[in-house]
Parts: structure tokens; sequence; C-alpha cells
């Protein structure tokens, strides 16, 4: 009886009302969708852009529904989110892509690596999309080739893609590495990949942005970038390609590596493959011993005398198939687990936070994390998290992360110290503490066994494990254990943490029941129906209302009123459309050093100085003009003139009214930097324009506010950035070259010391002046390597002369600041100095003057660069606020005194006394002291007549090639 009433009712609801339904959903929407105001009113329509695709698993790729993917497709449409492009997709070969580029059939073309050939008839991109190798592989079954076991090489058939631009860098890396190679050319990707799995070939050559299908990799190597290339000449659309690949960078800095996570990263887990040396340390039965936390469930817990949990899983995943055994120590604190390792009572840690800075401290090796989590704040029932209101928090001592997020965040509250995570939650249970930060999973665990705690989720701190290996015991074992942490799936993960949290998969109970209950499905369903169709009819009605906010926060700057740059485009290039016969310009402008307004005085009153300055630029403008507000200072100015003298003139005046700006009763002083674009073509060329501008803009100086750009700074702007991207080629290629500078004994009359400083032969510019590259390698962060290849140099050098039973001289080498912000410096010094076994006393660090006055270099730095039997020197004495302080402060070995102090010699008696004083007291110390930049026979004797006997200038001799040094050194006397 009761599923016929049932069955009654639903046939009634839904055939009586089912038309009425209908209807009246059909007219809501149709009211809504003519609510909305049209977006082709606001944005014009895209034009098309036409792209060659050629077929790269992984990189370009069409499924069987004929949706496309990749890594490339993807990384277009996020440039097209910066454009106004669409695309229009045009298959083919990767050769015949490049041939319809060059022919004009498409438009643009990406995952070009650059060379020569191609540049003659493409123009590149100034930024690239992505870094890519080259690499062998070879079958997944295939035993006989190990991953970078290049003796076994020789003889390998390695197939080769006919035309590939790496096929020569297999050739030089094959010479380097000494194996020998067959090669067996093929016409097509397709023809490639097929002759490895029939067996024609031992190896294929391919890019990394190719997926592996039932491959290993046994080398990679020749890392380079790719970009999007344009038919040379199609210089507007080129300046939309970098426009767009710049904001990508500047704006979603991560998108690149993401991209490449998704479409290159194995999600069953990267392969595993062990070197020879780190077979044989398996084969030796290895027991270790492992500390673990045993009350951090569930992450770390010790129960029925088992090590269990998250941390448990992953180290019986990592332990499998290794024939590693392992002993368990349990700690009952972090800061005793950390300690335990440091002092060699246990082996590694299953339970490491991921800090580089913890890890040097006990003297640890930390693996990739393998669990990132959030923290949840613990409290009591209907507690506030208000800064006020929190008196105490739990956390784990030890926790340097917990410990900062506290400090940073509850300044006032009183940190309770505990032993665990169980205790910081069983503080807040008993009342021992008002709250407890801890890990996510544990929190979770605390609510299951305390009624009275609720979490709070933090989502601006995060929290990552690793495994921690003690530097006592052997390197191998850090490195197997790297390599396989590495090789955890997501699902494999996915899998451990479901096994140890509570949100495991439960039944879909809603559907039985709404089965059960048709009526009360009818009703609900009705219910969300009408909540729908009245939030449609209100953002309808809220949308007709506001159209002209949307058009605002489109086109307008909310500070200024200005447009921004959206409407500056916009308008910018209706008003060129115009006035095709105008002389335009784009003129960019911002303040020197306007961050420090906002740091000195708020940024409330820097807020203001921006509305000033928008309203001082905006009484230039005219009908025949368009001003915008960018980011920070930045503003922007479309405008026409009537010929330089015209242009000039106006730049001036704005100029000279931005000289001080009052704000109340505070009076700021300010000087405008003003950087000038061209408008070549009006129709086609503002994006250009505005670039120019920019790049002259940052170019200015206090003495030279206006900068035009002009044929001589695209130049220098040219031969700059062939500098920076040549670097790294440039150390690859043999360009780069030690020139070794003697330094002598003026009174014995013989060299006792040399200077190492690079130069630079250019494939294309030719020999380089170091003031010219130099500060650009800085920039570019690449002079590390600059430096350490001149020490190389230099302990080659050494190395020859002991072996050749030559007595060794001392060869100094620059170190940049930069060295001192990495953490793996004083172990690349050291590794350098045993490559090449040189003695104590023959190498010497120059570091500048200036930089011993930075917090970047401790006592405790110079202590270990002097352990590994290393002089310093500090270079350039007197260039900058010198301070004899620094003498007894830093124990450094020799001073050098700049060689602009000597020149200021010659003309003030004053200088000289200083110079004098300085030798005394260095004298004193004990510190040898040198002068740098000896160019006269009266220079000379006044540093002997100071009793200064060590020096270094062109008096004696300029930098020399090695071969000439070695000439010179042999004869060992210098000539006057």
């Amino acid at each position: 009886m009761m599923k016929y009433i049932y069955g009654y009712k639903k046939k009634f609801c839904f055939k009586s009302y089912r038309k009425w339904c209908i209807a009246f959903f059909l007219s809501v929407t149709i009211l809504c969708a003519s609510s909305f105001p049209s977006y082709a009113e606001i944005v014009d329509s895209n034009r098309v852009i036409r792209v060659g695709f050629f077929a790269f698993e992984g990189y370009h790729e069409t499924d069987e529904h004929n949706q496309r993917g990749g890594y490339g497709y993807e990384y277009l449409h996020e440039m097209a989110k910066y454009t106004d492009w669409e695309f229009e997709y045009v298959d083919g070969t990767w050769e015949e892509c490049q041939e319809m580029l060059a022919n004009g059939e498409i438009d643009l073309l990406t995952s070009a690596q650059y060379s020569e050939a191609r540049d003659e008839i493409f123009d590149f991109s100034s930024t690239s999309m992505g870094t890519s190798y080259a690499q062998l592989t070879v079958s997944s079954d295939n035993t006989t080739f190990r991953r970078n076991d290049y003796p076994q090489f020789n003889g390998i058939r390695i197939g080769l893609l006919q035309g590939n631009s790496r096929n020569a860098r297999l050739s030089e890396f094959a010479e380097e590495k000494g194996f020998t190679y067959t090669s067996v050319m093929y016409d097509t990707q397709e023809e490639l990949e097929n002759s490895l799995q029939a067996g024609e070939v031992d190896a294929v050559l391919t890019s990394s942005l190719r997926k592996l299908n039932n491959e290993s990799i046994i080398a990679q190597f020749a890392p380079s970038p790719f970009y999007a290339i344009v038919k040379e000449g199609n210089s507007e659309l080129l300046q939309e390609v970098n426009m767009a690949l710049e904001a990508i960078e500047m704006n979603n800095p991560a998108f690149r590596y993401n991209l490449y996570q998704e479409y290159y990263r194995d999600d069953t887990g990267n392969s595993f493959e062990l070197s020879r040396e780190e077979k044989e340390y398996l084969e030796t039965n290895p027991t270790i011993r492992a500390v673990i936390r045993p009350d951090v469930s569930p992450i770390s817990y010790w129960e029925d005398n088992e090590f269990k949990g998250i941390s448990a899983d992953i180290l019986e995943y990592l332990m499998s198939d290794l024939n590693i055994e392992v002993e368990y120590i349990t700690a009952d604190s972090l800061s005793e687990s950390y300690e335990m390792l440091r002092d060699g009572r246990a082996d590694i840690s299953c339970l490491f936070e991921s800090d580089y800075n913890l890890a040097e401290q006990y003297r640890m090796r930390i693996t990739s994390p393998y669990l990132k989590t959030n923290y949840s704040m613990i409290s009591r029932q209907h507690a506030n998290l208000n800064e006020k209101d929190v008196q105490s928090i739990a956390i784990v001592e030890g926790g340097l992360t917990e410990a900062d997020y506290v400090q940073s965040h509850y300044p006032n509250a009183i940190q309770v110290p505990v032993k665990s995570t169980g205790a910081a939650i069983k503080a807040v249970a008993n009342g021992e503490a008002d709250f407890a930060l801890v890990n996510v999973y544990s929190a979770e665990k605390g609510l299951a066994t305390y009624s009275n705690l609720r979490a709070s989720f933090i989502n601006d701190e995060e929290q990552q494990f690793s495994i921690g290996v003690s530097q006592t015991v052997d390197a191998r074992l850090f490195s197997i254990l790297d390599k396989k942490i590495n090789t955890i799936s997501r699902q494999s993960l996915n899998d451990i943490l479901s096994r140890h949290t509570m949100f495991q998969q439960t039944p879909m109970t809603l559907s039985n029941y709404f089965r059960q209950h048709p009526m009360a499905f009818f009703m609900v369903s009705m219910i969300i129906f009408a909540i729908i169709v009245g939030i449609l009819v209100y953002i309808a009605l809220i949308n007709r209302r506001h159209a002209k906010n949307i058009y605002d926060l489109a086109y307008v700057d909310k500070l200024t009123n200005l447009w921004n740059i959206n409407g500056f485009l916009y308008h910018g290039k209706a008003l060129l459309a115009k006035n095709t016969k105008e002389n335009f310009a784009v003129i960019a402008i911002d303040l020197a050093k306007f961050s420090s307004i906002n740091e000195d005085y708020g940024r409330q009153v820097g807020d203001k100085v921006l509305e000033g300055l928008g309203n001082i630029i905006n009484r230039f403008s005219n009908d025949q003009t368009v001003v915008a507000h960018g980011d920070a200072d930045h503003f922007l100015m479309l405008l026409s003139y009537k010929n330089n003298e015209d242009l000039h003139a106006t730049l001036n005046a704005i100029i000279g009214m931005i000289g001080s700006y009052k704000i109340d009763n505070l009076l700021l002083q300010f000087h405008a930097y003003i950087g000038v674009g061209f408008v070549q073509q009006q129709e086609s060329a503002l994006l250009h324009a505005i670039d120019h501008a920019g790049i002259a803009r940052n170019n200015c100086t206090i003495d030279q506010p206006i900068v035009y750009m002009d044929q001589t700074l695209q130049n220098n702007i040219l031969r700059e950035k062939e500098i920076r991207e040549h670097v790294e080629s440039g150390l690859a290629q043999g360009e780069f070259i030690v020139y070794y500078q003697p330094k002598v004994d003026m009174a014995a009359k013989k060299i006792v010391g040399a200077e190492g400083l690079i130069r630079w032969n250019h494939s294309k510019l030719g020999f380089l002046n170091p003031a010219e590259f130099l500060p650009i390698i800085e920039q570019s962060g690449l002079i590390t390597e600059i430096d350490f290849f001149v020490l190389e140099q230099a302990c080659k050098l050494i190395r020859k002369w002991i072996d050749e039973g030559q007595e060794p001289t001392i060869i100094s080498v620059n170190q940049s600041r930069t060295h001192f912000l990495k953490s793996n410096y004083i172990e690349r010094l050291q590794n350098t100095i045993i490559k090449y076994n040189i003695p104590p006393g023959y190498i010497e660090l120059e570091i500048t003057e200036t930089l011993f006055g930075q917090e970047t270099i401790s006592n405790e730095i110079i202590k270990k660069i002097k352990n590994l039997g290393l002089l310093i020197s500090i270079d350039d004495f007197g260039s900058g606020y010198s301070s004899l302080h620094l003498l007894h402060q830093i124990s450094v070995d020799i001073l050098k005194i700049d060689k602009g102090l000597l020149d200021e010699s010659d003309k003030e008696e004053k200088v000289r006394n200083i110079i004098h004083r300085v030798v005394q007291i260095a004298t004193d110390l004990n510190v040898e002291v040198i002068c740098e930049g000896v160019e006269t026979k009266e220079q000379m004797e006044f540093l002997l007549g100071i009793d200064c006997k060590y020096a270094q200038g062109f008096l004696f001799s300029k930098p020399l090639p090695e071969d000439e040094f070695e000439l010179l050194i042999r004869k060992g006397l210098f000539a006057e």
C-alpha cells in the first residue's frame, strides 16, 4: 500500500508540472541572459594567430576526441591571457612547421632552440619558454647499459633524427666522456622511436620534452632554453610574444614548473636507477639506525612494540628491495633526535623538518620532502584566536617553524615547550595551555581523542618533512634514499595518507536516501531550483545596475582615476588610428627611490604622492594624449608632438613640476625619471613604444633624467643581451680564459704571486673588456660559476707545477658577494681543493672590503675557509668607507690597498700619510700589505719608503696568458 501511494505522488508531480517547470525555467534563463551586458561592447574581437602544431607526446598532443593538449598548447593559452589572440592550429611535422613559418603560412612556432642557422630566417623571443636537454634512452628491459656508466657505452648504436641540433652535442658529449658510438639516422620522430622498440638501435637521442614509452634514461646532457619564434621581420607579433612571456614570468613564476610537473612527471613515480658505487654499498648488507619520534601520531608513533604511522610506511617503501636492515631508536624529544644524528648515535631520522639551516647546525643531509602539511591551532571549544586573547601556546621544543610562527603572529603569548605533538594537544585538553600549534594530521587525531577541543586551519604556514641523514654515515646511503624518495608517486602517497587519517571513502548514503524518499527528492529539487532562479535574477539586476563599474574595473585605475594599462592600450590604439599623420611618443615616468617614501612615511603618504603625481601629469593632457597609472610609481603617457624641440620642452616642464610636493605639513623632494619611446607605425607599434619607453626609463640617472630610445641605446641593449645569454655557452665552449697579473716584491725584484683575472674572447663580439661583461654577469647570478672557473684553472696550474717538481707560487682569485649567500659555498671550495690536492697556503681568496661590513660574511665563515688552507685578503681597501677596525675584527692574511687611493696620493700629502699609517697598523697586526695599480716609478719609490714592499700593477707587468706568465715566472725577476 505504501509503495503505491509513493508511486502515485511521484507520477503526479513530474507529469502534471513538468511543462510548467520547463517553461518557467526557460523564461527566467532568457530574462537573465538578456540582462547581462554584452562582453563584446567592452572588448574588441580577438585576432587569429596561426600556430604550427607538431605532434610530440607531452608537448603537443591530440586525443581520440580531437582535443588538443600538452605543455606547448597550455603555454600558448597562458600567453593569450595577456594578448588579444585566438589560435588557428596548423598541423605538420617539426620540419614542415619551420618551412611554413619561413614562407609566411603560419605566424608562430614554439619549442625552438637557438642556432645561428635559424637566427638568419626567424626572430626569437627574448624570454625562453623553458629548458630542455638531450637524453639517451634505452628500452626499459635493457640491462646492458646503466645510467652514466660511460665505459659501457663504447660501440653503442644510437638512433638520431636527421638534422637535429642535438646530434653535434652528442658528439661533444661522447668525446668528453670518452666513449664511441655508431650513428643510425632517421627522417621522422616516429621512425626514431619505433627503431628503439624494434631493436634496430641500442639507444635513441631525444629531447627531455618527450614522454618516455617503456624506456630508461642512461644519460642526460646539454641543457638549453627553447623559445617562441616568428618569421624574421614580424616585429609587431614578436613584441606581443615578448610582452606575454615576460608577464607570465612576473605574474606567475611557478607556471613553467607546474606545467612541466603536469606533463613530464611520471605519476606512477620516477625511475630508480643506482650507480655502480651505490650498488656496491648495498652489496655490503648494511644495517642502519633510525631514530623515530614515538608520539607524533599519525605521522610517527610507537605502538605494540612496532614503529607505525605515515613516516613508517614511507620508510618501509624506501627500504623495499634495498637489502638494508633497520634498527629503531626512540627519542623523547625533537631536539634529542637531532642531537643523536649529530653525535653519530643514529644514522637517519624519519621525521626531519626540511630546513637547511637546521641540517647544517646538526651536521645532516636532508632528502627531498616526502610530506607537506599545513598547521592547525588546537584550542578548547569557544576559544578566541584574537592575538590579545591568546595567553599561552604549546609548541614542540626544537621546532623552528612553530616557534617563528608563534613569535611573529602572537608575540605576547607565552610559548609552552613540550616534548611532542601529542603532549601539546594534551596540554590544551588539560588546561595547561590555551592553544597548541600542531600539523593538521596530528590535529585531526587529537580531535578524535578529546571531545572538548576544536581546530582552526592555518593556511599561511606550511611544514615539510624529509629524511635526515647523518654526515657521519656513508654518503652513498643519502644518495640512495634521496633517489628512492623521488620515486614515490602521488597515488602511493595518497594511499599511505588515507590509511592513517580519518578521511576515508564512505558509502554514498544521500542517493540511497533519495531513492527511498522520492517526494523529499522532489521538494529539495524545487527548493534548489527556486534558489538558483532567485540568484540568477539577483545577478541580472546587479549587472544591469553596475555595468559601468565593470567597465571601470577593466580600464580605470582606482587610486588616481586615470586609465590603467588596459585602458591605455584600448584608448591609445583608438587615438593612433584617428591621427595617422601625427607624431606620437610614449613616455614612461617614475620617481627615484619611491619605495623609501612608503617605508619612511607609510603607505597612506605614498598613495597621496601617487595621486598628486597623477594630477601633475594629467595637467599636460588634451584630446591628443592618453595618461595611465601602472604599477607602483610607474605612469605612462601617449602624446603627440610637432618636433623634437617641442617634445623636449614638454618633458622638461613635467620634470620641473614634479620636483617637490607638499602633503599636509610635509614637503617632499623628488627626482623624476622619464623614458621616451617613439611610435613608428601608429596602428601597430604601441606595445613596441611602451617597451622602448620602459627600457629608456631604466637607463635614466640623476644627471640624465630624460632618456630617449635611439639606435645607440638599442645597440647597447642588444649587446648586453648577447653577453647575458651566452655566458653559459661561453663557459662550455672554452671562450673564457684566465690571465695572470704578477705580484712582486719590489725590494727583492722578484715575483711572489699572481692574481687570476677572467677574460672573455666572445665568439661573436670578440675580446670583451671585463668592465663591460662582469657587471652583466653579476646581475645574471652566474658570477659564482665564473669565480669557480678561475679557481679551478688556478688549481690546475698549481697542480701542474707541483707535478713537474716546480715550487708553486701563490695565486689569488676574486670571490663575489653571491657566494656567501649560498649554503654549499664552503663545500664547493673544499671539493675543488681536494680534487687537485692543493697544499695549504697556495690559493688566496680576494674579498672586497665592502662585503666585510655586511652580515653576509662572519668570522665563522672566514674560519671555515682558512681551515681549508686558503688565504684571505681584503681587496680594494680604501675604495669605500674603510675601517681599520676590520683588521682585528676579521682574521685576514693580506690587505690590498686600492688603486684609487694610491692615485690620490700623487696629489695630496694627507692621502700619503693615510696609506703610511695603514701600512704601519697592518704590519703591527702581522697582516701583509700589497698595493695594486702601481703604474709609475714615483709610486714604487713612495711605497718602498713606507715599508710597503709588495705591489701589483702595469709598472711591473700587465695581465698575461698562462703560457706567457709561466715564461715570466721562470725568470723570477721583473723588469723596471
